[in-house]
């Protein structure tokens, strides 16, 4: 009996020692797997930072007026100084422009813009471990990147400072804030973008306004070139200067139109140019569908009260900054006050008075803008909301930069 038990622990022995082995072969194997699986992600790590640096090497070259052939060049000698240089250890990098599609069949909207650029890099990825255990010995792995130019449209653009008092705000949707020189806000009153946008104060002007969000940035360098409106030829004087219709026409009017308070006018599509000023004078005004531009000859009056509801001309094939909505050609400083009170304005486009100082008041001010205002300076005493346009030729762009897409 005794010999039979030894028997019986020496075969179980054994039987545990073959288990063991068993056991301890596979979970080396699966620890090799694991180590391959991880450097093939740090490998693509890698991947994916040489085709995002190739990006924006390519697109960077476009912004600075690089040829296609150059961009297409750089991309395939930062792809290279980052570790992956076409043909060599299996890397195939692919850069074009436009970018086309993208990998899985969806289109971008900057598909056939030659200002961006698609980076595509693959290898085949080597495995040590992985075969000893049935799998491939390498790992297909592949990365892509779009660069490209990012604007940043701004809503509110002053060349001087910008002040805001009590609690009023400042909301700004997608879009930045752009002062020239001082910010100011007082007790809780603040500036507050929602979406995507920032608050830049120029020519290291100073900046108080703890409440701000995001908050806001200084930068020594100056506001960026402000948009010009050019009176276009062809321009005959109206002829119904008063607009005694109710119907405004296009064109030059030589004495200032004043209209009737409470009264409603339609504003035909088209270019306006008044030589000796505008006053609403609390009347009821609207742009017909295809916009109007609106032009103020230098230190003339102008005056927006009332019930409005304009747009901006859209130039075919415009730029970004060339949907005008309101214009003053260059002035001796002066004041102009918006009461939000008793006003309800409604604007889509720029409105470009860079010479006069705005004052907005009144409890909510009444006043919604899609596009940007640019003044000499802006004293906000009532509530405003400003957004980016839809149609980027009515905002004012304070930035471009080269970033990422993908």
């Amino acid at each position: 009996m005794i010999s039979h038990l030894k028997k019986i622990r020496t075969e179980e022995n054994a039987s545990v020692i073959v288990i063991s082995a068993l056991l301890l072969a596979i979970l080396i194997g699966f620890m090799g797997l694991a180590i391959d699986i991880s450097y093939a992600f740090y490998a693509r790590t890698k991947m994916q930072s040489a085709a995002d640096a190739s990006a924006l090497g390519a697109a960077s070259s476009l912004a600075n007026g690089g040829s296609i052939e150059n961009a297409l060049l750089t991309a395939q000698s930062l792809s290279a100084g980052n570790g992956f240089s076409n043909g060599s250890s299996s890397v195939i990098t692919t850069p074009t422009i436009p970018p086309g599609p993208n990998p899985d069949g969806s289109v971008p909207s900057y598909s056939n813009d030659t200002s961006y650029a698609r980076v595509k890099i693959s290898q085949n990825i080597p495995l040590f471990f992985a075969p000893v255990i049935g799998f491939s010995n390498t790992w297909a792995i592949q990365v892509n990147a779009v660069a490209g130019i990012k604007s940043s449209p701004a809503c509110l653009v002053t060349i001087a400072g910008f002040t805001i008092n009590g609690t009023n705000i400042a909301n700004l949707n997608n879009c930045s804030a752009a002062i020239g020189r001082n910010l100011q806000a007082t007790n809780q009153s603040k500036i507050v973008i929602s979406g995507t946008g920032s608050t830049s104060v120029f020519n290291g002007g100073s900046i108080n306004c703890n409440s701000c969000s995001p908050t806001p940035v200084s930068k020594s360098g100056t506001l960026p070139t402000l948009p010009v409106v050019n009176i276009p030829t062809g321009l005959s004087p109206v002829v119904d200067p008063t607009c005694s219709n109710h119907i405004c026409q296009p064109g030059i009017y030589n004495a200032q139109l004043i209209l009737n308070k409470g009264v409603s006018y339609t504003f035909t599509s088209g270019f306006y140019l008044f030589n000796n000023g505008i006053s609403t004078n609390s009347a009821i005004v609207t742009s017909a569908p295809n916009g109007v531009t609106l032009y103020v000859a230098a230190n003339q009056p102008i005056d927006l009260s009332g019930t409005l509801n304009l747009s901006a001309q859209t130039p075919s094939g415009c730029t970004p900054g060339s949907g005008i909505l309101i214009y003053q050609s260059p002035s001796t400083i002066t004041s102009f006050a918006l009461a939000g009170s008793k006003d309800q304005l409604n604007f889509n486009g720029i409105i470009d008075l860079p010479s006069l100082d705005i004052k907005v008041s009144g409890t909510s001010s009444n006043l919604t803008l899609n596009g940007s205002i640019i003044a000499h300076s802006l004293d906000l005493n009532g509530n405003m909301s400003p957004s980016a346009s839809s149609n980027s030729c009515n905002n004012f762009i304070s930035e471009n930069k080269v970033s990422l897409f993908q």
